[in-house]
This record gives C-alpha cells, sequence and structure tokens, in this order.
C-alpha cells in the first residue's frame, strides 16, 4: 500500500511542478499574442483532450514531464529559408514576437515555478502547522555511525559529548535540531561557537567548532544526530512492529541484547541489516519481549528520516511545536523568505559540487524515478505521523523541487528557457540569422539534455541496483 502511495503522490507532484512550468509558459504567450499549437501533461502518445480557439490541451501517456508548444518556435533539419522568414512574418508566431516579448514568455514558466513556491510556503503559513521535531540535544555520529556516509568527527573533535543540549550558536537561540542543521549549514563551514548544557552538569560551556565537508553531500557538517527517546509515537499498521505486538507509547529498551539509550542507538543497530531484532520494550512500568523481523528498502539507506519507518513501522516520539497561523501579507513575507532560503541553499550545493566535485554519480544527479520516488515518500512520510504533517512535508518538498526546476531552467544552455533567452537576444543583435545557425543553436543544447537524461536515469539505475 505504501508503495502506491509513493507512486501516486510522487507522480502527481511532479506533474504538478510542470504543469505550473508549462502554464507560465502558456499564460506569458496568451497576454503576448503568440499562438500555443498545443498545452499538454506528459510526453509520448495522447491519451485524451480536446482543442479549443487553435489550442489542443491533452494529457499524454508519460506522465513525467510535460510542454507548452508554441506557434512557429521549433525547428527542423529541412526548415528553409523562406519557412524561416514566413515564421519571423507570421502572426501570432514566436518568431514573430518582439524581443521582450519572447523574453517574458521564455522566462515565465521558470518565473510561475518560483512563485509557486512563494504561494505554497504563504499558504502553509497561514495555515498553522504543528512541527514534530526533537530538542536540540545531540548524539555524536562518531560513537553511532550509520549507513555508508564517512563518519564527520568535527563535534567529536571540538569536545562535544553525546548529550549535549545546544541553547545558543554564535549567540543565535537554537529550540529544535533542526535549528543547528539550519544554522551550521548557513555557516558555510566557518567556525562557530556552542553553548551547550552537559549532561548531568548544570555548567554552561562555551566550544568552538568547526564543520567538515561531507565528502558525499558537498554540505558542511559537525557529525552528530538528533536525540530521540526510543519510545514509539508513531506505529504502521501492518508494520513489522506492529505484528510483532509493540504499540504506540512502548519504550524500546534492548535489541538483540544491545541497549538502546536513544533512536540513533537503534539506527547504528539496524545498519548492520541483521535479519530479526530480539526486542525488550517496557510498557505500563512493565518489561516485555518480542521478535521482530525488519522490512529493509534498499533504497533507502540508515541515514534516511524515513528508515524506520520503512524497516520496523514505526517512528519515534518528539515534540510538538505548533506554528499559529499568521495573515496573509506576513504569510507572503514569510514565503519569500522560505523561498530565497532554498533558492540559496541550492546555489550554495552547486557551488560546492563545483568546485571540490562529488565522489559518484547518484551524488550528483537524481534522475525523474528517483525524484518521483523522494516526493512519495515525503508525502508518505509526513501522512505517517499525521494529515497536517503530511500536507506540509509534501508541500514543501514540492516547493524545493519546483524551485530547483525553476533555477536549472534559467541556466544558458541552449533549448531550455535560459538558452532560450539567449537566442533571443542574438537574434536581436544579429538581425540577419540563418535558420541552419538556429537549428544547430537548438542541436547542441538537445544533445547537452540527452546527455545530462541518460546521466540522470544511469543515477537512477545505480542507485536502485548498486551497480
Amino acid at each position: 500500500m505504501d508503495l502506491l502511495l509513493i507512486i501516486i503522490f510522487g507522480v502527481f507532484g511532479l506533474s504538478f511542478i510542470i504543469f505550473i512550468h508549462e502554464l507560465g509558459h502558456f499564460i506569458a504567450a496568451k497576454i503576448s499574442g503568440v499562438g500555443v499549437e498545443t498545452f499538454s501533461i506528459g510526453f509520448g502518445k495522447k491519451l485524451v483532450g480536446f482543442t479549443r480557439k487553435g489550442t489542443t490541451y491533452q494529457l499524454s501517456m508519460i506522465l513525467l514531464g510535460g510542454y507548452c508548444k508554441l506557434k512557429g518556435e521549433m525547428f527542423k533539419p529541412d526548415f528553409t529559408e523562406e519557412d524561416f522568414q514566413q515564421a519571423k512574418e507570421e502572426e501570432g508566431s514566436f518568431m514573430a514576437a518582439s524581443t521582450p516579448r519572447k523574453i517574458f514568455i521564455v522566462i515565465a514558466g521558470p518565473l510561475a515555478n518560483i512563485l509557486c513556491a512563494i504561494l505554497l510556503f504563504s499558504f502553509i503559513s497561514m495555515a498553522g502547522t504543528d512541527i514534530h521535531t526533537t530538542i536540540p540535544k545531540i548524539v555524536l555520529f562518531s560513537e553511532y555511525p550509520a549507513g555508508t556516509e564517512t563518519p564527520v568527527m568535527a563535534a567529536a573533535s571540538a569536545g562535544l559529548k553525546t548529550g549535549d543540549v545546544v541553547s545558543e550558536i554564535d549567540n543565535k537561540k537554537v529550540g529544535t535540531y533542526a535549528d543547528i542543521q539550519r544554522i551550521v549549514l548557513a555557516g558555510e563551514g566557518r567556525t562557530m561557537t556552542f553553548e551547550v548544557t552537559r549532561e548531568g552538569s548544570d555548567a554552561v560551556l562555551f566550544i568552538p567548532v568547526t564543520p567538515e565537508t561531507n565528502e558525499e553531500s558537498g554540505r558542511p557538517m559537525i557529525g552528530i544526530w538528533g536525540w530521540y527517546d526510543p519510545v514509539i509515537g508513531f506505529l504502521r499498521h501492518g508494520g513489522p512492529a506492529a505484528g510483532a505486538g509493540l504499540k504506540s507509547g512502548d519504550r524500546i529498551i534492548s535489541v538483540n541484547g544491545t541497549t538502546i539509550p536513544h533512536g540513533a542507538a537503534l539506527r547504528t543497530l539496524l545498519s548492520g541489516r541483521p535479519e530479526t531484532l530480539a526486542v525488550a520494550y517496557e510498557r505500563d512500568g512493565e518489561v516485555f519481549n518480542t521478535a521482530v523481523t525488519p522490512e529493509y528498502n534498499e533504497a533507502i539507506q540508515p541515514e534516511s528520516a524515513s528508515f524506520f519507518i520503512a524497516a520496523l513501522g514505526i517512528d519515534f516520539k518528539g515534540v510538538v511545536i505548533h506554528t499559529p497561523p499568521v495573515d496573509p501579507a506576513t504569510a507572503f513575507v514569510q514565503g519569500v523568505g522560505k523561498t530565497v532560503y532554498v533558492f540559496s541553499v541550492i546555489v550554495k550545493a552547486v557551488e560546492t559540487i563545483a568546485t571540490k566535485g562529488v565522489r559518484n554519480i547518484t551524488d550528483l544527479f537524481a534522475g525523474p524515478v528517483r525524484i518521483t520516488e523522494t516526493i512519495g515518500q515525503q508525502a508518505v512520510s509526513g501522512f505517517s505521523v499525521g494529515i497536517g504533517d503530511g500536507i506540509k512535508s509534501f508541500l514543501e518538498f514540492i516547493c524545493a523541487i519546483s524551485i530547483l526546476l525553476g533555477l536549472m531552467n534559467l541556466l544558458p544552455i541552449p533549448v531550455v528557457d535560459g538558452g532560450q533567452v539567449v537566442l533571443a537576444v542574438i537574434m536581436r543583435i544579429k538581425k540577419k540569422l540563418t535558420s541552419r545557425f538556429v537549428y544547430r543553436y537548438q542541436y547542441v543544447g538537445i544533445v547537452i539534455i540527452v546527455l545530462l537524461t541518460i546521466l540522470a536515469f544511469s543515477s537512477d539505475f545505480l542507485y536502485y541496483f548498486r551497480v
């Protein structure tokens, strides 16, 4: 059932993002007086559709994409100079539009994606949400490693210890573990002063910590987990834990003879993928024992936030922070702020990749299959906690992908939107541009897109099959 929901949410989410992008082109073309021949959700064979005022609206077979075909915008190898000139003079043709109108139509797609993110973020702020998170109590990754990530030792080397509670970082208040992640990421690797309270002591310590750049992700990290008490919060009906008799509110004491003081300890144990778990747990002051058979998903690694839900059908109880609804004006300002923040994170990630590279293709590219699955997983993981969490998680990830799509389409690569802006400027400067030049320019872009598509699908193949 979870797989079906992942597919449904994933396909819907990706299709929605592309629909918004193409809708931006469509509206801008209509405003500019340029004809739209086809507006399609999906590629390939048309499934259903209708024609109105010269435009064919259709739903196509392959839903992971879509397009808005403008009148006179595409060129074929057999396009003659006469055809080219006719397209430049034909009423309602994209080629006949002025340079400002061409640029407006082209950038409207990426701008629609960015505006969509702002509005969705604003909607989340207006609605108010309950955020399920954890207190800023840390567990050292060096003591409880998991998955394939290279251990980051910055926190341990600086003197932080498992059980420390962080109250401030560089005089910035910290209320949740997510605040620690956000501040460290924004710090871009510079040394930061952590104000912490150590377990068993009332003394406040000030510890300078210099993040390390993680080899896999290229992000600054200090090597910590958030502390979750091993108390079951969410329990998936029909999951391995539920089938073994565990219930929400049970505290896991030990697994396979290993004491479990926090969620990170269980994550470390499960990273070895044991076939059976001998679980001792406490319920209403009594200790019970049961056996659980995990259901591992090779595509979901132990460091993933959804690992426990996938493997055991549980998630640990955290703290709930209620964010009250705000008025539309404040919500819009917050929406812009969140969009700018996500945009900056994406730019920093690209900068890191460009300057430091990545270890393998799966770190650099995610194809449509993995993007679709990730969108679906975000939604299902959120809904496993509650309806509000599910909607918020789904919309926030949609926002991130929408911003990424908008940014990538603004790159000056032929065929994509940024490349079309460059072409429009060239055509403005060089009045006597030939159809052969335009075709070759577009052809270069097609080659680049095909190569990127091959890399993306190859990345998905390597990710899922671990070749």
